[in-house]
């Protein structure tokens, strides 16, 4: 039995805000190599100061300000009684950890907790949509799936990734926040 609590449709609500505006749709009629769509993934470069509380540079490098990732999404043919879904990259074995409407995620160069990876070229995507036929709302407010899911959809796309390297013109300072700075200070005995 599967639940939908509130707390999980929150966290869904939550990542909605921190993902990109809006996703590349990912097109599930590119189901061969020949077919496959381009999407450009850039990580972006810049020299970055950091400072202390005492205005000391504690470190000045060239640091990554804009991981190599992207918002794609596949969607089902059939929202109704959709009670989750599975993404699997066959090329990298890789799964998205934080699916957002159950059709939305994050795809990048390198492993993360929430985003599936992929690798620069060609990568086969795996999809499939779980439906539920009834729930049934308990005392707490959770709806639970009270019939055996099934799969009503299924398919592997393709996506080609061109992946590129930018180094943005300028720095960027990292000052810490004033009130760090004073929650930081030691505190003086008085006699």
């Amino acid at each position: 039995m599967r639940s939908i609590s509130k707390l999980s449709l929150a966290l869904s609500c939550s990542a909605i805000a921190i993902a990109a505006c809006s996703p590349n749709n990912l097109d599930k009629s590119d189901t061969s190599i020949a077919s496959a769509k381009s999407y450009t993934i850039t990580r972006q470069f810049q020299r970055v100061v950091r400072y202390n509380c005492g205005g000391q540079v504690t470190s000045d490098k060239t640091e990554t300000v804009a991981p190599p990732n992207i918002y794609v999404q596949i969607s089902p043919q059939n929202g109704y009684h959709l009670d989750h879904s599975a993404y699997l990259n066959l090329t990298t074995g890789s799964s998205p950890g934080c699916i957002v409407s159950q059709a939305q995620f994050s795809i990048d160069t390198s492993p993360t907790a929430c985003n599936m990876q992929v690798n620069p070229g060609l990568n086969q995507i795996q999809y499939s949509f779980y439906y539920c036929d009834g729930y049934t709302q308990q005392t707490d407010g959770n709806q639970i799936c009270t019939t055996p899911l099934h799969i009503d959809e299924t398919g592997k796309i393709y996506i080609n990734i061109v992946y590129q390297e930018e180094t943005l013109n300028g720095s960027s300072e990292v000052k810490p926040d004033p009130t760090q700075c004073q929650q930081s200070k030691p505190m003086r005995s008085k006699k």
